[in-house]
């Protein structure tokens, strides 16, 4: 099998109207497809005056200090260390390619998730077999007041990339014939996703999820060399970044508390934060296991597979107590959009039984669009404050931005004094964001109450303005 014939299997096969019935199709199909496409759109617009944010100053410092084939062997190395070397890779293009120009790079993140939540409509549907139901799960994903930092912040180009990477390995491991070639390209995949972002470390368990709850056929040799590979991968990168990241004290950012109240507590945080809940975590854990009893009970293996699915996914971020963002969400809230897609199919069912095909396809079109128009209206309510919010530090950042750049050119080893500065910022994200506005490595920057007397660049930021004392 070559890889074009690969690749043609990898995708579904095209929807087909059944004969006399192309309204029903557009109805079922094409109109949910596009409700979604306009919720994206709308929801990118109302974020275009997205700029640069703190972890994009500190990305483009360091992508600074590294060559392109420095950039590409972090890549290709298996045993690099390197910060996430393939969503680096992309900050080392567009940082070479348009500078400080935000547009492309956000651009090319609402084109990430886009692609996401294309591949999430593709393997639901493939999963529940059901297209009503797919769109339903997709339109769940497409805009999440949990997710505004996506669109935002290019610094969440590592979840998005890892998603992608992650869904279009699913995707593959689906088909039920398993190949050589299918299997490499998976290891491949998941190599690359644990190079974007640290959660990725979690597909061998969600392809082994897939395999214990939906699988036909039976365990082979293919899958014990996939699943060795996916093994060597995965607990090669787990030891690198446990001896590199993981933080002893217990005020480090990345300090992980392994014990079962932990455990609870994190799951429970999360879950909290899905739609601003406030329940006790044991409350979240009895209603997990009781939901996972019944659909053991009831052999829903689909709904085992999204449920099983969230807990995997979520579990690398679980033991930060002192690292959790509601955005982790990303890649773990494609199970709870199966399990909404799931319902979806059967209220889609029951409709079809008690209506003619017409009638049925326009009543669900009807409900989606309702369900639609509350989803978007709830998300953007929750997200108001916060796209306010980022709009003013976009203003402000920008205008700092373009007034570094306009000052003249420093002297070689310049040291640049501030009296304050743009909000959030810290000395290290101040000396970042200076390196990489003046296009300097060799400039230094400190903080000061009181100037000194030999100071030749001696700032202020104030009232978006930066001003030379």
């Amino acid at each position: 099998m070559n890889i074009v014939s690969a690749l043609k299997r990898l995708v579904p096969p095209p929807l087909r109207p059944p004969r006399g019935s192309v309204s029903a199709f557009c109805i079922e199909h094409v109109a949910p497809v596009s409700i979604i496409a306009l919720i994206l759109a709308s929801t990118f617009y109302a974020w275009r005056f997205s700029y640069f944010w703190l972890d994009d100053f500190t990305s483009l410092y360091w992508t600074e200090r590294v060559s392109g084939w420095q950039i590409l062997w972090f890549n290709l190395n298996p045993l690099s260390n390197f910060f996430r070397p393939f969503g680096m890779l992309f900050y080392w293009i567009f940082w070479n390619t348009f500078d400080l120009n935000p547009l492309p790079y956000h651009l090319f993140a609402w084109g990430l998730h886009t692609a996401n939540v294309a591949l999430l409509y593709t393997l639901v549907r493939r999963i529940a077999d059901s297209s009503y139901a797919a769109a339903v799960g997709a339109l769940l994903f497409s805009f999440r007041a949990n997710f505004t930092e996506i669109y935002w912040s290019f610094g969440t180009t590592f979840e998005l990339l890892a998603c992608f990477l992650m869904l279009t390995a699913l995707l593959l491991h689906t088909r039920e014939t398993r190949s050589f070639l299918g299997s490499v390209t998976i290891v491949v995949l998941y190599i690359f996703a644990v190079k974007s972002k640290e959660m990725a470390i979690t597909l061998p368990g969600v392809l082994l999820l897939y395999d214990m709850t939906l699988r036909k056929s039976g365990f082979n040799r293919r899958s014990l060399i996939l699943y060795s590979a996916l093994a060597l991968v995965g607990l090669t990168f787990a030891y690198l970044k446990v001896t590199s990241m993981a933080g002893p004290l217990p005020d480090h950012p990345y300090y992980m508390d392994f014990s079962v109240l932990t455990l609870g507590r994190g799951y429970g945080w999360y879950f909290d934060h899905l739609y601003g809940f406030r329940l006790r975590w044991g409350a979240w854990m009895i209603t997990s296991v009781i939901l996972c009893a019944l659909f053991i009970y009831r052999r829903a293996r689909r709904a085992l597979f999204f449920l099983g699915y969230v807990f995997v996914t979520l579990l690398p971020v679980i033991f930060l107590v002192n690292h959790r963002f509601e955005f982790y969400w990303y890649i773990p809230f494609f199970g709870i959009a199966g399990l909404a897609a799931l319902f979806a199919g059967s209220v889609e069912r029951a409709l079809r039984k008690r209506m003619p095909l017409r009638a049925a396809a326009a009543t669900g079109l009807a409900l989606f669009a309702i369900l639609g128009a509350a989803h978007y209206s709830r998300e953007k309510r929750v997200s108001s404050a916060n796209n306010q919010t980022q709009h003013l530090v976009a203003d402000e950042y920008a205008a700092f931005i373009h007034s570094l750049r306009t000052l003249p050119p420093p002297a070689i080893g310049e040291t640049i004094y501030y009296g304050s500065f743009p909000r959030f910022f810290e000395k290290v994200t101040l000396l970042c964001a200076t390196q990489v506005a003046l296009r300097r490595m060799d400039i230094q920057v400190e903080v000061v109450d009181t100037f000194p007397n030999s100071c030749r660049y001696c700032l202020r930021f104030e009232n978006g303005t930066l001003k030379i004392n």
